[in-house]
């Protein structure tokens, strides 16, 4: 990654370690102590430094601004940093430059305390001599009015920064919870450190060994507040379920630390959601997804004039078939595609698969058109030169590229890192069949909802919920393809106008109507009397 978006490495709820700025930068020790003394903050002066996240995005995010503004006194502009750098005057050489005789303006040479790249800048006269002096073993940078501010010290030429908006005991015990939450997925651990970021911040920053039952109660009051708030202030009760469980996963961990004995041992209790809150929730909006012959449409409208729209279509139409989420179609390659046993391997190793959990999703039964479009793709990439490790559905400039395919040797083509280009090739589909925007996930409501047009007894359909990746039937019937209340408005008005005949009752009528019905049994009386109510009903 360039260095001007450094900043995109870290997450303002984290806490890191100079090994792990180390690891996620690329850099040595040196370029980190370097960063100290430019005016990356650590929470405290306590062995090991650590760092927050939210100040490694500000200090990164001031670097790459100050691309932007005119270069200070003093500094060289380093190429491959991106960015204005100031040297330590001891690298600095001086070299006397001539053109036909005339003697020019100095050319100072000198080594980018980041990146150890050479630099460069032409200077003037009365520079060339006030480097001479701070080069001088007799001075420093803290000498001779800061070196006539060519050569600040630290930071002294930047504006006063803010004071730190941390709890240094409670930074320093979240580090330690980044460490135990190793054994979760990662996006877990993203949702787990942003509820503690939120507690905390609801609680002032207090000290987390100073917690008590009645901050958490506090705490959990606000939840239920927010769940039926409005505006952006309001949380789905999938959100506050979620919040509240993470919460109470932090603080069963944190009562357990050295230092928290004084804590009380029931405060993860006071987290626990009661039914009565969450029925106090605002009732979700209904999920839009498209039916069976929207589905058709969105595949068969998309233009294919190219191979990036060609790869759209197949995107689109992988979904439907697979109804795999976003980010594991994504993430296919080539080899996870089997069209001869027509199914798809999801390794969790390699597809980021939700759970990590590993399965071969056969393909779903459904209109022959997803099927064709996946099979026709996957023999474009054949003819293109593709390999089994190349990425299924691979990006643009990839494409753009598809002429050096066939050199030998070549690095597999990497899929797409997230679920984005999914998202646009079902924006592009949902445009073309002018038809509302469909999200990825639509695509495996529609899945879940074909169910019941191929499943006729329940081996069927529990063999069809395993397929999608669920470990039981009710996680389908409670998530996916739920009935709306425009759909159960027309199937009671459809019983309104069957007169409470049951399907029973109908083929009763039919046997009375096809004589096979014994005069004088029940069975007879029974039919010939609702004969001749719907008769009397006209």
């Amino acid at each position: 990654m360039k260095r001007s978006f450094w900043w995109r490495c870290f997450k303002a709820n984290y806490v890191y370690g100079v090994n792990d700025i180390m690891n996620e930068l690329g850099v040595c020790r040196n370029t980190v102590s370097n960063h100290i003394k430019q005016g990356l903050r650590p929470i405290d002066p306590r062995v090991p430094l650590l760092f927050a996240g939210s100040e490694l995005i500000r200090f990164y995010k001031d670097r790459m601004k100050s691309r932007n503004r005119a270069r200070g006194p003093g500094e060289f502009n380093c190429l491959r940093c991106k960015t204005f750098v100031l040297p330590n005057p001891q690298t600095i050489q001086i070299v006397e430059r001539s053109i036909a005789g005339q003697k020019r303006f100095p050319l100072a040479m000198a080594v980018c305390p980041d990146c150890s790249g050479k630099l460069s800048r032409i200077i003037s006269e009365t520079e060339c001599d006030k480097i001479g002096r701070a080069a001088d073993s007799k001075f420093n940078r803290d000498s001779i009015d800061e070196y006539a501010a060519q050569f600040p010290a630290e930071i002294g030429n930047q504006p006063a920064l803010s004071d730190p908006v941390w709890n240094q005991n409670n930074e320093r015990l979240k580090y330690d919870l980044i460490i135990y939450c190793r054994q979760f997925n990662r996006k877990t651990t993203d949702a787990i450190m942003l509820a503690v970021r939120e507690l905390e911040i609801f609680l002032g920053q207090k000290d987390f060994r100073r917690y008590n039952i009645e901050d958490i109660d506090r705490y959990r009051t606000e939840l239920r507040r927010r769940l039926t708030a409005s505006g952006a202030d309001r949380l789905s009760l999938s959100t506050v379920a979620h919040r509240a469980s993470h919460v109470r996963r932090f603080l069963e961990w944190l009562i357990l630390q050295v230092g928290m004995e004084n804590l009380p041992r029931s405060l993860p209790d006071y987290t626990r959601l009661s039914k009565a809150d969450t029925a106090r929730a605002s009732k979700p909006e209904p999920r839009p997804y498209p039916t069976d012959e929207e589905a058709v449409l969105l595949v068969s409208a998309m233009p294919i004039r190219s191979l990036v729209e060609l790869r759209d279509q197949a995107i689109v139409a992988t979904s439907f078939l697979l109804g795999t989420r976003a980010n594991a179609t994504a993430s296919l390659r080539v080899k996870h595609i089997d069209l001869e046993k027509r199914c798809a391997y999801q390794v969790a190793t390699e597809i980021r698969v939700k759970n990590s959990k590993t399965q071969t999703t056969f393909f779903f039964p459904g209109d022959p058109i997803f099927e064709q479009k996946l099979t026709r793709w996957i023999q474009k990439l054949e003819a293109l030169g593709a390999t089994a490790e190349d990425a299924l559905f691979p990006p643009d400039e990839d494409l753009h590229r598809a002429s050096r395919w066939h050199i030998v040797g070549r690095t597999p083509i990497v899929p797409w890192a997230t679920s984005s280009s999914i998202e646009k090739a079902f924006r592009r589909a949902s445009e073309a069949a002018e038809l509302p925007y469909f999200n990825p996930h639509s695509a495996r409501h529609n899945v879940f909802l074909r169910r019941d047009n191929y499943c006729s007894n329940w081996r069927q359909r529990k063999a069809w919920s395993h397929n999608g990746g669920h470990e039981s039937e009710a996680i389908t019937e409670r998530n996916y393809a739920k009935v709306t209340d425009e759909e159960c408005r027309q199937i009671f008005s459809e019983f309104a106008d069957s007169n409470g005949e049951t399907l029973e009752d109908k083929d009763l009528m039919l046997d009375y109507y096809s004589s096979k019905l014994v005069p004088g049994t029940p069975e007879h009386k029974r039919a010939s009397m609702l004969v001749r109510a719907r008769m009397d009903r006209g």
